[in-house]
C-alpha cells in the first residue's frame, strides 16, 4: 500500500508541473497563432490534467509526509523542462 501512495504522490507532482508548462506553452502558441500546435498541446494537456487530477483524488496531495518528496520531484521536473527548453 505504501508503494501506491508513493506513486500517487509522484504522479501528482510531475503532472502538476507538466500541466503548468503546457498551459504556458498554449499562451505562447495562441499568441503566434499556431493552430496546429495549439490543437496538439490541448489534447496532451487534457491527458496530463486527468493524470494530475487522479493523483489528487487518490490522495497524492493529502499526506504531509510526502510533502518533501513532492517538492523535490516538482523541482526536478521543472529543472528538466527548463533545461529542455534551451
Amino acid at each position: 500500500m505504501k508503494i501506491k501512495f508513493h506513486a500517487i504522490a509522484l504522479t501528482w507532482a510531475v503532472e502538476s508541473v507538466v500541466t503548468q508548462h503546457l498551459e504556458e506553452q498554449l499562451v505562447y502558441l495562441r499568441r503566434i497563432d499556431d493552430h496546429m500546435a495549439v490543437a496538439a498541446v490541448v489534447s496532451i494537456l487534457e491527458d496530463e490534467q486527468h493524470h494530475r487530477d487522479v493523483g489528487d483524488s487518490e490522495g497524492g496531495t493529502k499526506n504531509m509526509l510526502y510533502a518533501p518528496l513532492r517538492w523535490a520531484v516538482r523541482l526536478f521536473t521543472t529543472t528538466v523542462i527548463r533545461f529542455g527548453m534551451r
